[in-house]
């Protein structure tokens, strides 16, 4: 039996059997209030679905309990084309500060980390749902974290990429060697001119990621004739106007590995190419 009291605050409670012969490991508990609380590894890379560190303005999908509507809600975009920081009486606080959320769902939600994140080394962050909010969970930011969409949207096997004739890219629909595909990715960090959270982007101003980026086809060096902002998509999506090296083989699936300031995305992520 747990005491009431040992119940009032918000964190970490461990519980352990001891006798004669000693204590047992602890078994630790995560203590929410509302019942309101995020999964241990819930929060990830909304394109890899892994957890780790953050980037600025990466998008992110969370996971976890007793928050969100029954429906998926997403969220509103107002007059200057930005997206409300609430959806389904669902809200993500990072420092305390609503986020702009992409959409809510019962146990799940997406909202992107926000580019004042930049100068930190962590960020404190909080899921609330109906004015009650989860604890605290703290995110790890680093320069980059980059993940590439994948069309199935479990973060490996074939990219949501498109062809040079605009049409999905599949082992069905291989993209011929020479020409250009369209890679989406996330997790690029800060940009030129600096992002703005859950701004939409236009065609007016394309923001341009700060850091280097590479992309390698089955291990080749490819050249990226365009990477930044995607016009029409929240910040912190970013397109890649990739040409398929010359020297790749014919295969349904090729590993595409995007590569921004050093650090990689996954290695299992794939194009067709005929």
């Amino acid at each position: 039996v747990i005491s009431q009291s040992q119940l009032t605050g918000v964190g970490n409670l461990r519980i352990a059997v001891s006798g004669a012969s000693g204590a047992s490991q602890p078994l630790i508990f995560n203590v929410t209030s509302g019942g309101i609380s995020v999964l241990s590894v819930g929060v990830v890379n909304a394109a890899t679905l892994q957890p780790g560190s953050f980037a600025p303005g990466e998008l992110i999908t969370i996971f976890g309990t007793g928050f969100g509507p029954a429906a998926l809600i997403g969220a509103s975009v107002d007059g200057s084309g930005v997206l409300s920081n609430i959806a389904g009486e669902t809200r993500v606080l990072f420092d305390g500060v609503a986020a702009p959320l992409i959409y809510a769902a019962r146990g799940q939600l997406s909202t992107l980390v926000p580019y004042s994140a930049a100068a930190r080394m962590s960020i404190s962050m909080q899921v609330e749902y109906q004015g009650v909010a989860s604890g605290p969970v703290v995110l790890t930011i680093s320069a980059a974290n980059p993940g590439v969409f994948t069309a199935d949207r479990t973060g490996r096997g074939p990219a949501a990429a498109s062809n040079e004739d605009g049409s999905l890219n599949s082992a069905a629909n291989p993209a011929s060697r020479g020409s250009v595909i369209v890679l989406y990715a996330t997790g690029e960090g800060q940009t030129d001119p600096a992002g703005v959270d859950g701004k939409l982007a236009n065609n007016v101003i394309l923001a341009k990621p700060l850091l280097p980026v590479e992309v390698r086809v089955n291990g080749l060096l490819a050249e990226v004739q365009y990477a930044g902002a995607a016009p029409g998509l929240v910040a912190g999506t970013m397109q890649l106007n990739v040409r398929v090296p010359e020297g790749v083989p014919a295969a349904s699936a090729l590993p595409v590995v995007v590569n921004v300031g050093g650090i990689s995305s996954r290695l299992d992520v794939t194009i067709a190419v005929r």
